[in-house]
């Protein structure tokens, strides 16, 4: 559905201030969910239901997009295309939701939830094609690899690929076979759509032909029975395959008028430029170093919004930027900040920063994102506070920053000089960081080698510590277990006493020959015509001089 920006002075809000708090930003309708700017501060559901919106875009129907099974009975049937429509999928699921339809009849069922109503329609098999004539049905299986390289303006990158084997292994884990090959269909169809007629299909229909698919996505695994937290990470990877595949067609399309949108708004925050925080009445502590570090990388993270392709990372980018800038507060402040002190510090972080193409990123945003991540959530909060900050960077005035119209002129034509633009300019130098980044570098660098130090003299302590307990433990062994050398030791002779018996030569003379003494081998061959009573003494006694004249020998040597 084409969203054509209509012209009345019924439609136009007032501008957001900085001191207006979150109700500021939530739809003008009193739904509950949060508004934007180019839905004229409704919520997108409000936004398709507002009678006006007929008198410039006719509606398109939505019930080519949500064909869930064969026709239902009038009491299963759920509501009508424009009440689903005007519901944009109703996907909180509460049955107490207070928003109730704008527009269209009611069906019988019409109190129910989405997830309710769905089951209600039988699960048979869906033949939405015999009426159309078309084929039957899906094939079996899809090869979505190979379709899309055939498609010659869709790129197939890396990333893309890599979002569509995720995307595939989230789809696999809850549905297999012609369900699959349906979902694959159901995104490739839109796939061909847009590389068919992205030059000649205004951007606005793109955008509702997508919305359309994620409508589409969510119904059939609502009547699958898939649970809430597998169902937004299915249509996360499913957004991310589409942006991915399609960010070169549909990012700020030469058909529209967003890179003019970009011009302008950067030239109109180059202009104000000289605003500090004391106009904008922003709390924040400049002269503390944490700050500016988190100022500044606040500052880089909404600039790295434009190098995002996927609604989401932009989003995540956004959701990163701005928490930085609520820890910013709370530094500032010791005190939780509130709706009413972190706006002004968004403006200011969107004045120095300067992103670029920040209103394509915005409108992309709004086009292609899933619509319940821009109604609900800190993503939707703050991307509703992004809008009414540019809101008001756009109708900014005099009496929007409590200064007079002449010297805000002047200031804003650059005709004169605020006088105190030397202290944000200095603490926003380029030169200043570089110089601050290189302290802090140093700082860390000396810190590093103190540490180096300390602990290079622990080591050298430990080593010295270590030598002296080895040498005592050594000499400790060595005391222990000393070994003292005793002097040889002296093998006495034995006399024996001289009689008549003994001056007889032996009986055993013919034993020559003998072992050695450690050998202690005795042969009783030899003994002949000796007795063994007369054998023994002559053994004995020859083995004895044997050792007494080997042991003189070794003490002569």
């Amino acid at each position: 559905m084409p969203r054509s920006r209509p012209q009345g002075p019924a439609l136009q809000p007032p501008p957001p201030t900085p001191g207006g708090g979150s109700a500021k930003l939530l739809c003008r309708n009193g739904c509950g969910f949060f508004g934007n700017p180019e839905w004229h501060w409704y919520c997108s559901k409000c936004w398709r239901a507002h009678p006006q919106r007929s008198l410039v875009a006719p509606p398109t129907t939505r019930s080519s997009g949500l064909t869930l099974g064969p026709p239902a009975s009038p009491r299963s049937r759920p509501a009508s295309a424009g009440t689903s429509a005007g519901g944009g999928g109703s996907t909180t699921r509460s049955s107490g939701d207070p928003r109730a339809s704008h527009s269209g009849p009611k069906a019988p069922s019409g109190d129910l939830t989405l997830r309710q109503r769905l089951k209600l329609t039988p699960k048979s098999p869906r033949s939405p094609a015999s009426a159309t004539g078309a084929p039957s049905g899906p094939p079996a299986t899809f090869d979505w690899r190979q379709h899309l390289s055939n498609l010659p303006h869709i790129r197939a990158s890396t990333e893309c690929l890599s979002a569509g084997q995720v995307l595939a292994s989230h789809l696999r884990h809850w549905v297999d076979g012609k369900s699959l090959a349906e979902i694959w269909v159901l995104i490739h169809t839109l796939l061909e759509k847009i590389d068919a007629s992205h030059e000649t299909t205004p951007i606005d229909t793109i955008a509702s032909q997508v919305q359309e698919v994620y409508l589409t996505l969510r119904a059939k695994f609502i009547q699958w029975d898939v649970p809430d937290d597998d169902l937004s990470v299915i249509l996360e990877q499913s957004e991310a395959y589409l942006s991915l595949a399609t960010y070169p067609l549909l990012f700020c399309p030469s058909s529209t008028n967003d890179e003019e949108k970009d011009l302008r708004l950067q030239n109109r925050i180059r202009s104000l430029n000289w605003i500090t925080t004391q106009e904008l009445r922003c709390v924040i502590q400049e002269s503390s170093q944490r700050v500016r570090d988190l100022l500044h990388d606040a500052i880089n993270d909404i600039v790295a919004l434009d190098s995002q392709q996927t609604p989401q990372a932009k989003l995540k980018s956004l959701v990163t930027c701005c928490k930085k800038l609520i820890e910013m507060l709370l530094i500032s402040n010791e005190k939780a900040a509130s709706a009413d002190e972190f706006l002004p510090c968004l403006i200011y972080v969107c004045l120095k920063a300067n992103p670029p193409r920040l209103q394509s990123n915005v409108n992309y945003i709004t086009r292609f994102c899933i619509e319940d991540n821009l109604r609900m959530g800190d993503g939707g909060y703050y991307f509703a506070s992004l809008c009414s900050a540019l809101s008001f960077i756009e109708n900014m005035d005099a009496a929007s920053v409590d200064m007079d119209s002449t010297d805000f002129h002047n200031y804003v034509t650059g005709r004169s000089l605020p006088p105190g633009s030397w202290k944000c300019t200095l603490l926003m130098s380029e030169g200043l960081q570089v110089m601050v980044q290189n302290k802090r570098i140093l700082e860390s660098l000396s810190e590093r080698q103190h540490q180096a130090l300390t602990q290079t003299t622990s080591l050298s302590q430990q080593m010295d510590n270590f030598a002296q307990e080895i040498h005592e433990e050594v000499a400790d062994i060595l005391r222990k277990t000393a070994y003292v050398i005793k002097a040889p030791r002296t093998v006495k002779r034995l006399h024996f006493p001289v009689t008549s018996s003994s001056t007889k030569e032996p009986p055993c003379s013919k034993l020559v020959d003998l072992p050695t003494p450690t050998g202690h081998q005795l042969s009783l061959d030899n003994f002949e015509g000796c007795s063994t009573q007369n054998a023994i003494p002559g053994i004995v006694c020859q083995n004895l001089q044997h050792l007494s004249l080997q042991e003189e020998d070794d003490d002569l040597m």
